[in-house]
């Protein structure tokens, strides 16, 4: 019976991040553009772009900014 060893390497995961904040931005933005559009007479604190800039923040806050990747053995 062998035993693997596997080593893990940590990996950029900007791309994944700058990814999940980009759509989560664009699809508050755009819920919050429609709903202010549906109810014109009521006042909001923050401005749109502000409002999902913190949706996306706080979207991406828990995801880090590297990731585990387990590498195969190599064969020699």
């Amino acid at each position: 019976m062998s035993i693997e060893h596997r080593t893990f390497e940590h990996i950029d995961n900007q791309d994944e991040r700058q990814d999940i904040w980009r759509r989560v931005y664009a699809h508050v933005f755009s819920t919050a553009f429609m709903q202010r559009l549906s109810n014109p007479n009521i006042h909001y604190e923050k401005p749109l772009d502000e409002f999902a800039q913190d949706a996306a923040d706080l979207a991406i806050a828990n995801i880090p900014t590297t990731k585990a990747v387990v590498r195969a053995p190599s064969m020699v």
